[in-house]
């Protein structure tokens, strides 16, 4: 069952506990209170309507019952924020619709807050939560900005890196790449976002420009599996992973394990070396001075002989857990390729749907995501299709794009979709595994 994020206090500094009409509320993290400016504490709204700019360009997009559909004003960078030490962090503050998405369905405006709280406790990637204020109303919170560069500078950064037209287009692709092993990770954990490039931060290495760590945003409409999560952060716990070795590709971590096992080996030499040698030493001592060998003597090589043990077992465990990397990147390869079956069937039940449609209806799609009379596009089985993906599809069928890859690189919410699809895909395959 999927769960809301529950209120947390643990960690927070609360400013004000009774608030006064018009005065303000604000909640920092102990960690980060030193940071935060009297002038944000005092007048927050006014500080992020006059401190702010704003993160995105446009104006704000209404949908057609005029509630707002985007708003690029509620997300603004904020001037660096420094402690007295003089050190500086860098923020960004987001102003929240408490209509919108999770926040309006929860009826909690700090829901995103809490679920970056969520995810940055499992150590995955999120901005770091660091205040959240209410005033006269009105919500917003401040999180630290994650290290490099939006989607929308990778053009120019990318070009004045030196990088090529190609160049560029197969960063984009392992960018894609990486998005998808990410959007894993998190499914294992329960946790349930859509993956858009322009919702992602990407640290890239200055020299090399390859993507050193992505770093998802805006948080408003994921849905966290409370049980998921915290099973899956248990099991990474018991079986002595890190947040990193779950972040790394299957290849990356047998290439990390077969580096542990080399070191293992080298250890095992090294100690099994020493034993020789002392007990070669003490043997020609005993003989030299014509005495038997003592209690004493035979502890010192039995404690080097259960030191080579323990890194045997040690071995041992690196060993079998590669194994289990092993199969595991055999099944996601299986799972892959059920999951594009799947979807390749998906797309083909739809553009049969759309093929049935007159001119008029078609756009509609194209346009809205939703038939003229306001109904979404359904499948068998009563799946009904998310107004985003009903567009991208639309303007696929148009386009005459058949072909699931080409699909999924033009148009990137179809990948919401492929999420979907692979928890069946994944069933499916598992089922397979078991009665084989």
């Amino acid at each position: 069952m999927t769960e809301e994020p529950q209120e947390k206090h643990t960690g927070v500094k609360q400013e004000s506990s009774e608030k006064q009409e018009g005065e303000a509320r604000v909640e920092s993290k102990p960690e980060t209170e030193s940071f935060v400016p009297e002038e944000f504490k005092n007048e927050p709204i006014k500080y992020f309507e006059d401190k702010g700019k704003n993160v995105k360009s446009g104006e704000i997009k209404h949908h057609e019952d005029g509630t707002v559909r985007e708003d690029p004003t509620a997300v603004k960078d904020f001037p660096e924020w420094e402690n007295p030490s003089g050190e500086k962090i860098k923020v960004v503050g987001k102003r929240v619709n408490a209509e919108k998405a999770q926040a309006g369905q929860t009826g909690d405006p700090f829901h995103e807050y809490k679920v970056m709280e969520l995810v940055t406790e499992a150590g995955l990637p999120a901005p770091q939560p660091i205040a959240q204020a209410e005033q006269n109303n009105q919500y917003l919170f401040v999180m630290e900005r994650a290290t490099g560069i939006r989607w929308n500078e990778r053009i120019q950064v990318l070009r004045d890196g030196g990088m090529s037209e190609e160049d560029i287009e197969n960063w984009q692709q392992k960018a894609r790449e990486k998005m998808q092993a990410l959007g894993d990770v998190f499914e294992e954990y329960g946790i349930k976002r859509g993956w858009k490039e322009q919702d992602m931060i990407f640290d890239i290495d200055e020299q090399t420009k390859e993507i050193k760590k992505i770093t998802p945003t805006d948080w408003e409409r994921t849905k966290i599996d409370l049980e998921v999560y915290n099973k899956k952060k248990e099991e990474v716990t018991e079986e002595g992973l890190t947040v990193e070795d779950l972040l790394l590709t299957p290849d990356e971590r047998i290439q990390k394990l077969d580096g542990d096992i080399e070191q293992k080996e080298k250890e095992i030499a090294e100690a099994t070396d020493r034993a020789k040698k002392i007990k070669q030493a003490i043997e020609k001592t005993q003989s030299e001075l014509g005495i038997e060998s003592s209690t004493e003597t035979a502890l010192s090589v039995e404690r080097i002989t259960e030191e080579i043990d323990k890194l045997k077992k040690k071995k041992d465990d690196i060993e079998k857990r590669k194994e289990k990397i092993k199969k595991e990147k055999e099944t996601q390869k299986l799972i892959e390729e059920e999951t594009m079956k799947l979807l390749k069937e998906k797309i083909e039940e739809v553009f049969e749907i759309l093929s049935q449609l007159n001119e008029s209806e078609l756009e509609s799609i194209s346009s809205s995501g939703n038939l003229s009379n306001g109904g979404q596009l359904e499948l068998s089985g009563g799946l009904k299709i998310p107004n985003e993906i009903s567009t991208g599809l639309a303007q696929a069928y148009k386009e005459k794009i058949t072909d699931a890859e080409e699909l999924l690189n033009r148009f990137p919410t179809i990948k919401q979709a492929k999420s979907t699809l692979r928890k069946e895909a994944k069933i499916r395959v598992e089922a397979q595994i078991k009665n084989k």
